[in-house]
């Protein structure tokens, strides 16, 4: 008896599957006016380090958080922060170059309307971040490599470390002018306090859209009296009559009690004319010597 034997079943072919691949993680976008982001850059851009060894700082920080979009710049002596309103509920934030923001800063000028909308959209990973705006129906994209802001600054706790603490009188300060010139793109008018000698210079905007820190000068042995005292001796005006000194800063009163102060005015020879202060009308101007002469002796009197 022969068996046969039945061919054996084949097996099913195998799905040729690769490695699981997480889906591609879209890009964050944020849409805001162009004529306020130009103002964010022009309002920082002046606080940015030109450092090109440290990229870090070599750059301008974007950040969207809880509806509001930040651009932030330092360079360690100064910080500022810009920021204005969003609708966005999305988070994300990226660091463009210093090499690329000419690029975006032409783009936002070119807007004949700067109340054209911008839209920002920063890879997920925060690498590539592309600015793009329609103006006059032509569109215009700028698109450009972005750092990973993982290392950027901390610059909302070190905010928030200078204005919890409580501001205190502070006699002298020392500023460098260098850095002064920075802020005025920031606003007309900045308010400014400062909580101790060596804590940061605070200046804010009345709007709440800027704020920024400036650094003192540490260390400095210089005194407020020994600043005023240089300056003192030379601000008091005195007049010398016959030995005697008058300061001219003073109102005099002659020996019947009408006060005489001094026009600001001098005779040819240098004698002070001094104006009669106690009566109203016309003017009456006299030289000190003939005052002293004839009303003396002057007496000066405290305001």
């Amino acid at each position: 008896m022969t068996r046969t034997t039945a061919p054996a079943a084949a097996h099913p072919s195998h799905l040729a599957v690769g490695p699981c691949q997480p889906p591609a993680q879209q890009p964050h976008t944020t849409v805001t006016q162009g004529a306020h982001l130009l103002r964010m850059l022009d309002q920082v851009l002046p606080h940015m380090s030109t450092e090109t060894d440290d990229p870090m700082l070599n750059c301008i920080h974007l950040e969207v958080r809880d509806q509001w979009l930040f651009a932030t710049a330092t360079d360690r002596y100064t910080m500022a922060v810009a920021r204005t309103h969003t609708a966005d509920t999305d988070s994300w934030q990226a660091l463009i170059a210093a090499a690329h923001i000419p690029a975006v800063h032409e783009l936002l000028i070119a807007a004949k309307d700067k109340s054209d909308l911008v839209t920002l959209s920063v890879a997920a990973d925060g690498r590539q971040v592309t600015i793009s705006s329609s103006v006059m129906g032509n569109s215009m994209t700028m698109s450009a490599p972005a750092l990973a802001p993982n290392g950027y600054p901390d610059w909302r706790r070190v905010l928030c470390k200078v204005l919890d603490t409580t501001p205190q009188p502070t006699r002298l300060t020392t500023l460098r002018t260098e850095y002064l010139a920075r802020w005025g793109d920031a606003s007309p008018y900045l308010r400014c306090w400062q909580s101790a000698p060596d804590s940061p210079l605070v200046l804010m905007d009345g709007a709440g859209r800027f704020l920024g820190l400036q650094s003192p000068r540490r260390s400095d042995a210089t005194s407020l009296d020994d600043l005023l005292s240089k300056w003192r001796s030379t601000l008091t005006r005195f007049a010398y009559t016959n030995g005697a000194r008058y300061n001219l800063d003073l109102p005099m009163a002659d020996r019947h009690g009408d006060l005489w102060e001094y026009s600001g005015r001098d005779q040819p020879s240098g004698d002070p004319l001094m104006r009669l202060a106690s009566v109203g009308g016309e003017e009456l101007v006299e030289p000190l010597s003939y005052l002293i002469t004839q009303y003396g002796p002057m007496r000066e009197t405290v305001r």
